[in-house]
């Protein structure tokens, strides 16, 4: 009886331990799944507003309007090419009136 009951006892924690820790588990997915979700949607974000507006400054200058104020809001790859941007303009400006 002894050996059944310790049998049984044992059973039930590993019962008890396993839906605790398969818990924990769907919690930590469930957690890195939202993180990761978050920090792509952030990182879209940070690539995609400085581009959209790159492209609002490329659309006004095939118009012909080259008196833009471009700001450059960092350092990065799409700011670089904003500051290029930024000098193309102004170089296109002297350009016409130059002319």
């Amino acid at each position: 009886m002894f050996f059944y009951a310790q049998t049984l006892l044992r059973k039930t924690f590993s019962y008890i331990f396993f839906t605790r820790m398969r818990a924990i588990s769907v919690a930590a997915i469930l957690v890195a799944l939202l993180l990761a979700g978050g920090l792509g949607w952030w990182i879209t974000r940070s690539i995609d507003r400085p581009l959209k507006r790159m492209m609002g400054y490329f659309a006004r200058m095939a118009e012909g309007k080259l008196d833009n104020v471009i700001s450059v809001d960092s350092h990065d790859e799409i700011g670089q090419t904003l500051q290029m941007l930024e000098k193309m303009q102004n170089q296109l400006r002297q350009l016409i009136l130059s002319i």
